[in-house]
């Protein structure tokens, strides 16, 4: 029992550090995006792009990164009752973290073609 307690703990660091770096790839990337001319694309979340038309980068800033910083104490105290089900959800959060990156990636891509 110790051993897996050993093996989830430094498990969850990495994923919870990958999930982080997604994070903040996020971030840069849609400021990547909109930034330019804020003409050619919009952020796609419905409650972010509310943010940022109310409060500019400075929000949206605050708002991802205190979005993660919410999912990432919550599945920190979820993994410390139920290691497994904490690796889980912190998993699924990279994945659907990473499939939001990629797509940014592609869309920057796209858009970087076009000038």
């Amino acid at each position: 029992m110790r051993s897996y307690l050993t093996h989830s703990t430094s498990f969850v660091t990495s994923i919870l550090t990958a999930f982080v770096l997604l994070g903040l790839a996020d971030l840069f990337l849609t400021w990547a995006i909109i930034a330019p001319g804020g003409d050619m694309a919009m952020e796609s979340n419905p409650l972010a792009r509310l943010v940022y038309t109310l409060s500019g980068w400075p929000g949206l800033t605050a708002f991802k990164l205190s979005l993660m910083l919410l999912i990432g104490l919550a599945v920190l105290v979820v993994t410390r009752h139920r290691p497994r089900v904490g690796e889980l959800v912190l998993t699924f959060g990279c994945g659907t973290q990473a499939a939001v990156v990629m797509s940014s990636a592609f869309l920057w891509c796209s858009l970087e073609q076009r000038d």
